[in-house]
């Protein structure tokens, strides 16, 4: 599985989620199997197809993102998840541990 971790979607209008959406859904080099929101993180982490092109996909949401400033975006290779937290392994940098 494939996953892009967006930290601080939750901070964004409903109007600018659902823009995001609609136009991610016409992308035919990825698709979006599954989604998970983390709250403490005000986060969401999107789970792509076997298919996708994670890099692409990437590119796709930064470039859609450029100017929310409180937006980041990253590849994620590995999640561990618990009762009490959920470990994000990132591919550019260090782990992330966010409490459920």
């Amino acid at each position: 599985m494939k996953f892009i971790y967006i930290q601080n979607y939750l901070t964004l209008s409903r109007e600018e989620k659902r823009e995001f959406f609609a136009l991610i859904g016409t992308k035919k080099e990825f698709r979006i199997t599954n989604q998970k929101i983390i709250l403490n993180d005000n986060s969401l982490i999107l789970e792509l197809d076997t298919n996708s092109n994670v890099s692409l996909a990437k590119k796709f949401i930064e470039d859609f993102f450029k100017k929310e400033s409180k937006i980041s975006v990253k590849i994620v290779n590995n999640i561990i998840q618990n009762d009490t937290k959920i470990v994000l392994d990132f591919e550019d940098t260090k782990s992330k541990e966010v409490m459920l």
